[in-house]
């Protein structure tokens, strides 16, 4: 099992330095995005999941992994939290997939867009609100 860790840089003075996250994937990380509060943390992984964070200054704490996809995930975006706590992801499959978390820790799978591609989707992004 590969260790995988991302840092989170602190970005006021005075506050406490880098906190390491010992993502718990068993691949590489591809990508990880703070939501627009910086609460929530979502790595992405070559071993097709999605794992997902509470964070704090101090501590963060696995709320849950998102599967679905059936290849490395690329990319992860937080829509704006206007529409909801909204998660994107985009992967080697072909597939794009949209999460809501519908109550603390339950999240649901709200689309799945597959077979649109003929190969690797590369990039996702949400627009401003």
């Amino acid at each position: 099992m590969a260790s995988t860790s991302t840092s989170l840089a602190p970005s006021a003075p005075g506050t406490p330095g880098p906190m390491y996250v010992d993502t718990q994937h068993e691949d590489l990380v591809h990508d990880a995005q703070l939501d627009y509060y910086g609460c929530k943390l979502a790595t992405s992984s070559s071993d097709r999941t999605i794992k997902v964070y509470n964070v704090s200054e101090t501590s963060y704490e696995l709320s849950a992994t998102l599967q679905g996809h059936e290849g490395p995930v690329w990319q992860l975006s937080w829509s704006h939290p206007k529409f909801g706590v909204i998660l994107a992801s985009c992967g080697f499959d072909g597939s794009v997939l949209i999460h809501r978390e519908t109550r603390p820790r339950d999240w649901t799978l709200l689309h799945a867009a597959r077979l649109l591609h003929e190969s690797s989707v590369n990039g996702i992004a949400f627009c401003p609100h």
